[in-house]
């Protein structure tokens, strides 16, 4: 099992054949959609933090705009579900 919303868990649903992926996309407060279920990290609200400081913490981050760029190439749909705090 892998952890959701990661780089390891997108690759595995390609490998197993999925036809999509869903992930989940939240705003940092320096603009950066960022894929993660919970909105918050650690007692801070995603939306207060700036994404260096989540990528900090959470090095295997995932930036949306990196997710776009891989699934035509991985051949695999998005589902994409924003979170709104």
């Amino acid at each position: 099992m892998h952890a959701e919303n990661s780089w390891a868990a997108f690759e595995a649903a390609v490998a197993d054949g999925a036809d999509a992926i869903e992930c989940d996309v939240q705003g940092t407060r320096d603009g950066v959609l960022v894929i993660r279920h919970d909105l918050a990290v650690g007692n801070r609200p995603v939306a207060d933090c700036v994404a260096a400081e989540i990528e900090a913490m959470e090095p295997d981050l995932v930036r949306l705009a990196d997710l776009l760029a891989w699934a035509p190439g991985a051949k695999i749909n998005l589902l994409v579900e924003v979170k709104d705090p």
